[in-house]
């Protein structure tokens, strides 16, 4: 299969600089440019080494009302009136220059504006017929590679199985997803794919495939369920079969548009077999199909961490997992993937299982890996199960019932610290509403081929009514929030309440 190089940019944390920086940095006084998810990266990694940050900076008006990870968050004009003999590290994905600018035009010396992000070039692989017509007659390099091709004896257990579920994907998505896997440098594996009652050729292509490697076995069933909601008896006898199929010590699932890099089994499998790992996991590129441009990278971590205990993967969970709340970029133990109570999906999320299986997956693990590496690729299609199989208000509450979950668990664990609430807040409010609207309104106004009725109805009226209670909600939680950090500083001048 020939699949084009299409050369994408990204950032990403500068961990050398970071490092190189840190005894400087545990001197002065440091302010993060930046009340998002790379600031708190930059945070993260600095107060875990030993430098106080002593606030944020951010332009949106409403961050400045509150604190972030536990710090106050101040204005542009603020920072220029009253900080001027401070370190500001600048934690902002794609505006770095911009910033560094301004900062200089306040009197910031060069010196004391350090940009925490580096720019790093990578590469999508997009089968040529997938592409858009914006990037036609560019030259694009072409890749033709064979996938391995192996046959296991009898009886070999293999160490890894590797999972998909498809439904009438397109054919150059599907191949390359295939393909992804069978080209991976550990071969110790087999790919169980379940094919959900595909109308188009999608089975024929799986059949082909498995005729051709040993590893594959396609189970078909003769609806999807996730439309129907129904299941016939021959499919739930063909489904409670699929679990005797997962032979593997570890598991690890693909969306069928998707990819994963060509060591994402090997890296992730050393990782696990090293530390005895219930999960390891990774960073993901995500890019839109209209047009390939990179959304975002799913935030890497500046150096590989290990997570021991349920302590720890809940602060994991606070400063990284919002991100990973996927099944997919992944490696599980088996025992872990198949435990039935993960799969036991509150009413509450309706489709989401995924979102619950992995939250139930992390909380009931004993180890978890974040590695720094970009393993897996993501396709961002508006005419996929996420933007077709639910309703956009659905959306809204759903991520409101896990909101709330996630609240529980930090006061069931004692651990709804001010810094903790921030953290996981944005789940609703930043990330959780569902969608990018300006990113929907641009490809209703671009692509309207695209446009689904997900999306009319998240660009219509009826789901203003669900933001409006999401602010109401949101006020809540700020009080909430200002309520914990009140706590902690009485608690730290051994005030009782």
């Amino acid at each position: 299969m020939k699949l084009c190089r299409v050369p994408c940019h990204y950032e990403q944390i500068d961990a050398a600089l970071l490092r190189e920086r840190l005894a400087s940095l545990a001197r002065a006084r440091v302010v993060i440019y930046g009340a998002g998810n790379f600031g708190k990266l930059v945070f993260n990694y600095l107060t875990q080494n030993g430098a106080e940050i002593e606030c944020f900076c951010d332009q949106a008006e409403e961050k400045q009302a509150g604190a972030y990870c536990g710090k106050p968050v101040i204005s542009l004009a603020a920072l220029g009136r009253d900080w001027k003999d401070a370190v500001v590290l600048i934690a902002v994905y794609g505006r770095q220059a911009e910033i560094g600018r301004t900062l200089r035009e306040l009197g910031f010396a060069g010196a004391s504006v350090i940009s925490a992000l580096k720019n790093v070039a990578h590469t999508l692989l997009i089968p040529p017929e997938a592409l858009p017509a914006l990037c036609a007659g560019q030259g694009l390099d072409i890749v033709c590679a064979e996938p391995a091709r192996v046959n296991f004896p009898a009886g070999h257990k293999p160490s890894i199985t590797v999972y998909s579920r498809i439904y009438n994907t397109p054919e150059a998505y599907l191949r390359r997803a295939v393909e992804s896997v069978l080209r991976q440098t550990f071969t110790d594996f087999n790919f169980l794919i379940v094919d959900n009652g595909s109308t188009d050729g999608s089975a024929k292509i799986l059949r082909e495939y498995a005729a051709k490697d040993g590893r594959i076995t396609v189970v078909t069933l003769s609806a999807n369920y996730w439309e129907t909601n129904e299941r016939s008896e021959e499919d739930s006898a063909n489904e409670a079969k699929i679990y005797h199929l997962f032979t593997g010590k570890y598991t690890c699932y693909l969306d069928s548009d998707d990819y994963y890099e060509p060591d994402f089994l090997d890296l992730t499998f050393a990782l696990a077999e090293k530390f005895g790992a219930d999960i390891v996991t990774g960073a993901s590129v995500d890019y839109r199909e209209t047009d390939l441009s990179v959304i975002k990278v799913r935030p890497d971590p500046v150096e590989t961490l290990v997570y021991h205990g349920i302590r720890e993967i809940i602060e994991m969970i606070c400063d990284y997992g919002i991100y990973y709340a996927m099944l997919w970029g992944k490696l599980y133990k088996t025992s872990v993937f198949l435990d039935w109570r993960a799969w036991a999906t509150p009413e509450e999320m309706g489709d989401w299982f995924d979102v619950y299986h992995s939250y139930y997956a992390y909380l009931s693990s004993s180890t978890v890996v974040f590695m720094d590496k970009l393993i897996h690729c993501r396709t961002q299609r508006y005419i996929s199960a996420t933007y077709t199989l639910s309703p956009a208000t659905k959306l809204v509450q759903r991520n409101i019932y896990v909101y709330k979950r996630l609240c529980q668990i930090l006061v069931d664990n004692d651990m709804s610290t001010a810094k903790n609430l921030s953290a996981i807040e944005w789940r609703l409010f930043d990330m959780g509403l569902g969608f990018d609207i300006e990113l929907l309104e641009r490809v209703r106004d671009t692509h309207p081929h695209y446009v689904t009725e997900t999306v009319r109805a998240v660009l219509s009226d009826e789901l203003m009514e669900s933001r409006k209670t999401a602010a109401r909600i949101r006020q809540a939680v700020e009080r909430l929030r200002r309520l914990a950090a009140e706590a902690e500083k009485q608690t730290a001048k051994g005030i009782n309440i």
